[in-house]
Protein backbone atom coordinates (compact mmCIF):
# COMPACT_ATOMS: atom_id res chain seq x y z
CA UNK A 1 0.00 0.00 0.00
CA UNK A 2 0.82 3.53 -1.05
CA UNK A 3 1.04 5.77 1.63
CA UNK A 4 -0.48 9.47 0.83
CA UNK A 5 0.18 11.49 3.65
CA UNK A 6 1.51 15.14 2.36
CA UNK A 7 4.54 14.18 5.16
CA UNK A 8 5.62 11.02 3.58
CA UNK A 9 7.07 12.96 -0.06
CA UNK A 10 9.35 15.35 -0.25
CA UNK A 11 8.80 18.92 0.68
CA UNK A 12 12.36 20.29 0.31
CA UNK A 13 15.26 19.84 -1.98
CA UNK A 14 18.22 18.06 -0.63
CA UNK A 15 21.33 19.78 -0.78
CA UNK A 16 24.19 18.63 -2.74
CA UNK A 17 26.10 17.70 0.65
CA UNK A 18 22.76 15.50 1.64
CA UNK A 19 22.23 13.95 -1.97
CA UNK A 20 26.10 12.86 -2.03
CA UNK A 21 25.83 11.21 1.61
CA UNK A 22 22.52 9.37 0.74
CA UNK A 23 23.88 7.94 -2.37
CA UNK A 24 26.91 7.44 -1.38
CA UNK A 25 25.44 5.32 1.71
CA UNK A 26 22.99 3.17 -0.10
CA UNK A 27 25.62 2.19 -2.43
CA UNK A 28 27.92 1.18 0.69
CA UNK A 29 24.66 -0.27 2.45
CA UNK A 30 24.16 -2.14 -0.84
CA UNK A 31 27.87 -3.75 -1.50
CA UNK A 32 28.84 -3.98 2.23
CA UNK A 33 31.85 -6.36 1.46
CA UNK A 34 32.98 -3.99 -1.18
CA UNK A 35 36.27 -1.89 -0.91
CA UNK A 36 34.12 1.02 -0.25
CA UNK A 37 32.05 -0.31 2.05
CA UNK A 38 34.74 -1.75 4.34
CA UNK A 39 37.29 0.99 4.60
CA UNK A 40 35.02 4.49 3.60
CA UNK A 41 31.45 3.71 5.02
CA UNK A 42 32.97 3.75 8.55
CA UNK A 43 34.68 7.02 7.93
CA UNK A 44 31.43 8.81 6.45
CA UNK A 45 28.97 7.12 9.07
CA UNK A 46 31.31 8.83 11.97
CA UNK A 47 31.07 11.95 9.84
CA UNK A 48 27.26 11.84 9.16
CA UNK A 49 26.25 10.21 12.72
CA UNK A 50 27.66 13.61 14.36
CA UNK A 51 25.49 15.90 12.24
CA UNK A 52 22.48 13.75 10.99
CA UNK A 53 21.38 12.61 14.97
CA UNK A 54 20.28 16.34 15.69
CA UNK A 55 16.83 16.04 15.47
CA UNK A 56 16.54 19.57 13.06
CA UNK A 57 19.40 17.33 11.03
CA UNK A 58 16.84 14.04 10.80
CA UNK A 59 13.57 16.31 10.04
CA UNK A 60 15.47 18.28 7.43
CA UNK A 61 16.22 14.69 5.67
CA UNK A 62 13.74 13.25 5.94
CA UNK A 63 11.44 16.41 4.47
CA UNK A 64 13.91 15.90 1.27
CA UNK A 65 13.84 12.54 0.20
CA UNK A 66 10.67 10.98 2.32
CA UNK A 67 9.85 8.79 4.81
CA UNK A 68 12.86 6.43 4.24
CA UNK A 69 16.51 8.01 4.26
CA UNK A 70 19.97 6.90 5.35
CA UNK A 71 21.94 8.63 8.38
CA UNK A 72 25.04 7.68 9.75
CA UNK A 73 25.13 4.47 8.02
CA UNK A 74 21.65 3.50 9.38
CA UNK A 75 18.45 3.08 7.13
CA UNK A 76 15.58 5.22 8.98
CA UNK A 77 11.88 4.09 8.38
CA UNK A 78 9.32 6.85 9.37
CA UNK A 79 6.68 4.99 8.25
CA UNK A 80 4.65 3.30 10.70
CA UNK A 81 3.46 0.05 8.61
CA UNK A 82 7.19 -0.05 7.12
CA UNK A 83 8.24 0.27 10.70
CA UNK A 84 5.64 -2.66 12.22
CA UNK A 85 6.72 -4.32 8.87
CA UNK A 86 10.30 -4.00 9.29
CA UNK A 87 10.32 -5.46 13.20
CA UNK A 88 7.64 -8.63 12.35
CA UNK A 89 8.82 -10.15 8.98
CA UNK A 90 12.02 -12.80 8.73
CA UNK A 91 14.97 -10.85 7.07
CA UNK A 92 18.30 -12.45 5.32
CA UNK A 93 21.01 -10.77 7.26
CA UNK A 94 24.59 -11.01 6.78
CA UNK A 95 26.81 -10.76 9.80
CA UNK A 96 26.81 -7.21 10.13
CA UNK A 97 24.03 -5.72 12.05
CA UNK A 98 24.12 -2.02 11.05
CA UNK A 99 27.67 -0.44 10.84
CA UNK A 100 28.87 -3.15 13.32
CA UNK A 101 30.51 -6.85 12.50
CA UNK A 102 28.65 -9.65 14.55
CA UNK A 103 30.54 -13.48 14.82
CA UNK A 104 29.76 -15.52 11.26
CA UNK A 105 29.11 -18.71 14.14
CA UNK A 106 26.04 -17.03 16.09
Amino acid sequence: PINTDSNAYPSRKAGKKDWLFQRFQIYTLSHPRGLIGRFIQPIVTTLDGFAGNLAINMSARRAAFGEHFIVGGMVCLSGWEDVQRGFTSPQARTNKLGPLTLSEKQ
